[in-house]
């Protein structure tokens, strides 16, 4: 018998059908358009009812990535560039600043953190 869980990101839960009182600028840009990322839970919930691993060795290879960094493809590398202007303008973006983090070094590999 085959299982489908559903991984997809939701909308954060305070979200509603009238946040953008008629401004779709407020949801295509910014805090009000991320969505929650649903992988840990759906990974979770199959850990849960079918592993017999510890949950340590199922996100190991998460941890070590987010440690070293990641290779980014070169889709990605020519997006960031396209919107370099508006990623170092956006209040919510600047965190990567903050985490002494370049764009510059982004457009190649994630910088360590």
């Amino acid at each position: 018998e085959a299982e489908f869980v559903n991984f997809r990101e939701t909308a954060p839960s305070c979200s509603n059908e009238n946040m953008a009182n008629h401004n779709h600028q407020r949801i295509s840009k910014g805090g009000l358009s991320v969505a929650v990322p649903g992988e840990l839970k759906g990974y979770e919930y199959i850990w849960k009812k079918y592993s017999i691993l510890p949950w340590r060795n199922l996100i190991q290879p998460s941890i070590s990535a987010l440690k070293s960094g990641i290779t980014i493809d070169e889709s990605l590398s020519i997006s960031i560039e396209k919107w370099k202007e508006t990623i170092l303008q956006e209040k919510t973006l600047r965190l990567l600043q903050h985490l002494h983090m370049r764009l510059e070094t982004c457009l190649q590999k994630m910088e360590k953190f």
